[in-house]
């Protein structure tokens, strides 16, 4: 475009700037191409497989339980700290020669905790006035007593002593039993779970391969595995919380009743499809 003003001719043209924007069109498109192949090369160096099934199995093994587990507890409570102590270290030992005395050995006798603790008693009934009404008033303190607590773990080898054993600890002194429950053996255990494991990895591979040829694809390599839920399921008896206050008085032996444990293997597999 020219412009004439005062003898002088002048000359603008528009060519400089559209070739500035030519540039940064360039520079732009060149820098979205750079990060497009980064981002692509980057979702390529994680290795995730891009089509993949999942399947899971569960099988489980069956067996009759050899040991019992019991927990027990002794309590003793008493205005003086020391005969509290005492008559709970008493019982203790007279619990612990029986269980001796009945074939349970010393690997199968553990002491789970022992506590030792205050405890105030408050009075709580109404105040009488001078003319025989009763009248609210705060609770009072009353005696203090000492509370010795000693909990035991045992366990019992041959079950079919476990009714007698759970009536005698309760004769020897103890005032609480928690729980029984039955298990087995841990070279067993672990026998059972291998086996199960094993069972179970090969029906998933077995539902893998039907699976694939229902959708009309072929299995490529393992791309995961899983496994959960694997641990024994005990049929055990929970006495609930704080257990059960057993009597000193003989009783006869409870009839126990062993019944079965289920060990579960729960696994599931990933396979690439091609």
């Amino acid at each position: 475009m020219e412009q004439e003003k005062e003898g002088f001719k002048v000359s603008v043209s528009s060519r400089g700037g559209g070739a500035m924007r030519w540039l940064t069109i360039i520079v732009f498109v060149s820098l979205a191409l750079f990060l497009l192949v980064a981002a692509k090369n980057m979702y390529r160096s994680q290795d995730y497989p891009t089509r993949t099934i999942s399947v899971s199995a569960e099988e489980k093994r069956v067996v009759k339980p050899d040991i019992g587990l019991v927990t027990f507890t002794i309590r003793e409570e008493n205005a003086s700290l020391e005969k509290a102590r005492d008559a709970a270290s008493k019982k203790s030992q007279a619990v612990v020669d029986f269980l001796k005395k009945n074939g349970i050995e010393d690997r199968d006798i553990k002491t789970t905790a022992y506590n030792i603790y205050p405890q105030e008693e408050y009075d709580y009934r109404p105040c009488v006035s001078s003319d025989g009404a009763s009248v609210v008033c705060p609770p009072r303190k009353g005696e203090k007593k000492f509370i010795v607590q000693e909990s035991f773990s045992i366990k019992v080898r041959k079950l079919d002593t476990i009714g007698s054993i759970t009536t005698g600890v309760t004769q020897a002194g103890v005032n609480e039993i928690g729980q029984l429950q039955f298990t087995v053996d841990d070279e067993v255990l672990e026998r059972l779970k291998f086996e199960a494991r094993e069972a179970a990895i090969e029906k998933a591979r077995e539902q893998a391969k039907v699976l694939a040829g229902n959708l009309g694809v072929r299995l490529g390599k393992l791309a995961g595995f899983n496994e959960y839920g694997g641990g024994p399921l005990y049929y055990g008896r929970d006495m609930g919380k704080g257990g059960i206050a057993m009597e000193a008085s003989v009783a006869p032996a409870p009839s126990i009743q062993v019944g079965e444990n289920e060990i579960i293997a729960n696994v599931s597999l990933i396979y690439e499809i091609k």
